[in-house]
């Protein structure tokens, strides 16, 4: 079944806090920064500003002192000296991952990854960017590894090196990939697709060519994480995310850049909750 996106969809699931609610309950999202460094950090204040109650970028030791200089409210992590990526994973109170955002393309990022899916449903785990990429090569090694709690979002590019021989529609070709890896899809474009391993599909019109700029998937990929933290399904997560960043394009129009997704979704928020 194909359905528009709107707030109609998915209102009654938007995550609100109450009087009684803590940062703990509303979710650790643990963020792989890669070697561009600008991707994580987007990433970051994006998960931070949908939701998230704490957010952890992890990195390699060279990189701490710039992370580290951004968002004080964003804690970091090297690795190094002991300290190991698994640690995050078996640490109960972090619940959702987002690797891939300017990842680069090496066997690290890989492993991480696999290590991250291997966990199962109980680690949500968002899949972006060189997070695809760096499987061009190995690409049943994902699929078969991906779960019901995990998103993808390709751009057509990326999504034609992880899935080759499904071709069609946007709508089929989403479904397709979806009910093959078993998690939900979103296939990025002008209308962009997502789909359910359900066989649910869901085109988003509500969206704006300004969003043709650098940094906004990582924006993206930072929403669905951050409300995948807050126990939202991951269908709906990404519908959520995707309207709302459409909807802040929309609003501010010419001369959008990739910040003022971060800075302006309150606004989407507030009228969606309102």
């Amino acid at each position: 079944m194909l359905t528009e996106n709107s707030p109609k969809l998915w209102r009654d699931d938007f995550p609100v806090p109450t009087a009684e609610t803590h940062k703990y309950m509303r979710g650790h999202v643990v963020i792989v920064a890669g070697r561009m460094l600008g991707a994580s950090k987007l990433a970051s204040r994006a998960a931070r500003r949908i939701g998230a109650g704490l957010v952890t970028l992890v990195c390699e030791p060279n990189a701490y002192q710039v992370l580290s200089q951004d968002w004080p409210g964003t804690m970091v992590n090297a690795l190094g000296e002991g300290k190991r990526y698994t640690e995050h994973l078996v640490d109960e109170r972090k619940n959702a991952f987002l690797l891939g955002p300017g990842g680069g393309l090496d066997s690290d990022l890989k492993s991480k990854i696999l290590y991250t899916l291997e966990m199962g449903p109980a680690k949500a785990a968002v899949v972006d960017a060189d997070g695809l990429n760096v499987f061009k090569n190995d690409s049943e090694k994902l699929i078969q590894t991906l779960h019901g709690n995990c998103v993808i979002t390709p751009h057509l590019g990326e999504f034609s090196r992880i899935f080759p021989d499904i071709s069609g529609s946007k709508e089929k070709m989403a479904m397709a990939a979806a009910q093959r890896a078993g998690c939900v899809v979103i296939l990025k474009g002008a209308e962009t697709v997502i789909a359910s391993p359900q066989g649910e599909v869901v085109v988003n019109k509500h969206a704006s060519p300004y969003l043709a700029t650098g940094g906004t998937g990582d924006v993206l990929a930072g929403f669905v994480v951050g409300l995948m933290a807050q126990g939202v399904s991951a269908f709906k997560s990404a519908q959520m995310a995707v309207w709302l960043h459409g909807d802040v394009a929309i609003d501010i129009g010419a001369g959008l850049i990739a910040e003022d997704l971060i800075d302006h979704v309150a606004v989407s928020m507030r009228k969606v909750l309102s």
